[in-house]
């Protein structure tokens, strides 16, 4: 089966019109503190539910970087490129071997929309702000944000709440949203030090303020600390995306999250083995959608410990991720719309499903969670009775190794509910389904469409008489049985 570039364009079409056929954090401004002791995820207040202390210890912020202004140093001459420059609020310092020179930027000195400041190898280029506060302008109709991009290799470190305080060294709230939304996009120059690290120790965030902050970075191997344990609307979304050198991420300590906060942060960071852990347990609309999207070398995924989910909180997670063998434990026991809406998709070495304990279901919950594992044998039971509209839609499609599909213990089926849910799993022969009322072919349309027809075991409940023959029924030639009355 060909693979869609674009996932959603794949949703649109194959989900949707083939199957289906049916026609909100920020905290309020705090007080500067010390960032420079260890920092351990504290138990997060207010009218949120959940949140428990993650119990996560990260190692202490390094104190002189703390101090240090943002910084670029050039390994080889370069330029560097600030686009959109802050006019009459950012500073630029330039240190060289024998002379310093700082310079603030205001239209006289910058005629055009960009600002190039030239260094040869070893110079030094620092980044301060001559008032508080962010010079982006986030809003729903007008994005206008600063961006700094390098011609060669340069290192990146120091304290980027330079870009936002005069007194920087121990700020931790952005106000701003957007405050430095693709400060670093697409630059794939800037490369991490061996001994000066790049801190973010803010942990009151706004609004997308770090959104697509290192996307397209593509030396980057190091992921610097986010402390935060209670986060924003957008805040880290696209953060690390298409960034594919990175190797180290650090625990992400948060407990409550908000819409889309981790949405596609490290999609396509294709030298990621292992995954950071994820403590959350009050989630959001659209979380982790994406989140480890087509990390080809994943292999270490944390448990997802969250027992309430929201509409697309796990969509795409692990979409594509090809290395991955074992899936995450999953507690979830109340769904949501879309939930888990493609969340292993093209896992072609996943070996086996998680539990899926919920026996109350949400539209499209587990839609195309499945599809293209062409490792799986067999699956788990569904120990849902009664189903929602589009539910199990194209969950096994295109498991061309499934054999033994998972025990259906349902009794009532929905719209759209199985529709292609086996389609193209060419060697299943075995699958237990106990429903009771199939009465319109929508219910299972086309769900063992590509099945092998030579033989094969259908389980049914005993007062079920009205399976149908065929691509959306019983598969030709198979065998059917009644569960015993105890099932």
């Amino acid at each position: 089966m060909k693979k869609l570039s674009n996932f959603y364009a794949l949703i649109a079409t194959a989900l949707f019109a083939c199957s289906l056929m049916l026609t909100g954090c920020s905290s309020p401004a705090a007080s500067p503190s010390s960032s420079s002791d260890p920092v351990t995820a504290p138990a997060p207040t207010g009218g949120t539910t959940g949140g428990t202390t993650s119990g996560i210890t990260l190692p202490n912020l390094d104190p002189e970087m703390l101090r240090t202004p943002l910084t670029l140093e050039a390994k080889n001459a370069c330029n560097v490129t600030i686009s959109k420059p802050w006019l009459g609020k950012l500073k630029v310092k330039t240190i060289k071997t024998n002379s310093e020179e700082e310079r603030l930027l205001t239209s006289e000195n910058v005629t055009s929309d960009s600002y190039v400041v030239s260094l040869s190898a070893g110079d030094k280029l620092e980044f301060t702000v001559a008032s508080d506060g962010s010079g982006n302008t986030y809003t729903s109709s007008v994005v206008s944000t600063m961006n700094i991009t390098c011609s060669n290799e340069c290192y990146v470190y120091g304290n980027v709440m330079s870009l936002l305080y005069t007194n920087f060294s121990d700020a931790n709230t952005i106000t701003t949203d957007g405050a430095l939304t693709s400060l670093f996009f697409n630059n794939n120059n800037i490369i991490n030090h061996s001994s000066k690290t790049l801190v973010l120790p803010a942990t009151s965030l706004k609004k997308a303020c770090y959104e697509k902050m290192f996307q397209g970075c593509s030396k980057l191997e190091k992921a610097p600390q986010l402390p935060a344990t209670s986060l924003a609307e957008k805040c880290y979304r696209y953060m690390f995306y298409n960034c594919t050198a990175l190797k180290d991420v650090f625990a992400l300590p948060a407990m409550i999250l908000k819409e889309s906060c981790y949405d596609t942060m490290f999609k396509n960071c294709s030298e990621l083995v292992r995954a950071p852990q994820l403590p959350a347990t009050s989630l959001a609309p659209s979380c982790y959608m994406n989140m480890f999207s087509s990390c080809s070398k994943l292999t270490d995924v944390p448990a997802l410990p969250a027992t309430v989910l929201f509409q697309s909180c796990y969509s795409s997670m692990f979409f594509s991720c090809s290395s991955l063998e074992n899936p995450p434990e999953i507690k979830a026991t109340t769904l949501a719309q879309d939930c888990c809406l493609g969340m292993f998709m093209y896992c072609v070495r996943l070996k086996s499903t998680p539990v899926l304990s919920s026996t109350v279901l949400a539209d499209r919950c587990y839609s195309s969670m499945f599809w293209g594992c062409t490792s799986l044998t067999e699956a788990t039971t569904l120990p849902a009775k009664t189903l929602s509209d589009g539910c199990y839609n194209n969950m096994f499609n295109g498991c061309e190794n499934l054999e033994k599909g998972p025990d259906m213990l349902c009794e009532n089926l929905a719209n759209g509910a199985c529709n292609s849910m086996f389609k193209n799993c060419v060697k299943l022969n075995y699958l237990k389904c106990l429903a009771v009322d199939n009465a319109s072919v929508n219910y299972t349309a086309f769900w063992m469409e590509g099945v092998q027809t030579n033989s094969g075991t259908f389980i049914k409940s005993p007062s079920m008489n009205n399976w149908a023959r065929g691509v959306s029924g019983i598969p030709e030639n198979w065998t059917i049985q009644n569960a015993p009355a105890s099932n």
